[in-house]
């Protein structure tokens, strides 16, 4: 009796309770309960395996959504951009170790890239509160870059952009 009511009562999605019942309940594939289980976490750390095609799911996703980028270190905690648009995230493994590169802004003269040396965890924080997700990534020294993805341009301005790019190409 106390497992039917553990697997019929409500669930907040995580433990072994919680994912038994929704693959019990949901009728949904392997992949769509794995991606439901996703949304009910509030922050998911990503298999090293998986950065690059993570990185590039959501830089298509995103591109171009408003952006505050901020880093939380020994030094304190600095905000290094504002509102700037995504342009990307990219992950680069070389033979000296591994680089993310966080790409925002608006051209070639409005843009900065922040670079970070040897990450040693990068997690992902589902959407909640007026934030379409964020990106942590944390250094070996415990320096975490914050991305928050915060809402897509307004249209008028994605626009005016996109004529910019026809006109100069």
């Amino acid at each position: 009796m106390r497992l039917a009511a553990l697997i019929v009562g409500p669930w907040s999605g995580t433990g072994i309770a919680g994912l038994f019942a929704a693959s019990l309940s949901s009728g949904r594939s392997d992949i769509q309960d794995r991606l439901w289980r996703r949304s009910q976490t509030m922050t998911e750390e990503i298999p090293r395996t998986e950065w690059k095609a993570f990185f590039n799911d959501l830089s298509k996703r995103r591109f171009e959504w408003r952006t505050k980028v901020e880093v939380l270190g020994s030094i304190g905690d600095q905000i290094l951009t504002q509102e700037l648009p995504l342009n990307g995230i990219t992950v680069e493994e070389g033979k000296v170790g591994t680089i993310v590169e966080i790409i925002v802004g608006f051209d070639e003269d409005n843009h900065q890239t922040h670079t970070i040396a040897d990450p040693q965890r990068i997690n992902y924080m589902a959407e909640e509160a007026g934030v379409a997700g964020v990106v942590e990534i944390v250094e070996g020294d415990g320096t975490r870059t914050m991305v928050h993805i915060i809402e897509p341009l307004p249209f008028k301005i994605g626009a005016l952009r996109a004529r910019q790019i026809a006109k100069s190409g």
